[in-house]
C-alpha cells in the first residue's frame, strides 16, 4: 500500500536511527528506531545489547541484520 510513498530501509533521522555502536568490550548496541523492510515495519524501542565471541586469532568481520521473515 506504501510502496510507491516510502521504500524499503531504515528511517533514518537526527536521532541516529538503529545505529549500531560500541559498547564495552565485545559488545555493540543497536539503538531504537524503525524501518521497513520487504514491505513489514518493523520498530525497536529501547537498545538492544550485543556480546559478540571474542575470537583473536582470525581477522573477521562482524555484522548486525534485521531480517524479514515473510513465512505465516
Amino acid at each position: 500500500m506504501y510502496k510507491h510513498i516510502v521504500s524499503n530501509g531504515v528511517f533514518k533521522n537526527a536521532l541516529g536511527e538503529l545505529e549500531v555502536v560500541a559498547g564495552a568490550g565485545m559488545n555493540v548496541i543497536v539503538k531504537p528506531g524503525a524501518g521497513l523492510f520487504m514491505n513489514q515495519w518493523y520498530e525497536n524501542d529501547a537498545d538492544i545489547n550485543f556480546t559478540l565471541d571474542t575470537e583473536s586469532s582470525v581477522n573477521r568481520i562482524d555484522l548486525i541484520v534485521i531480517e524479514a521473515n515473510k513465512t505465516p
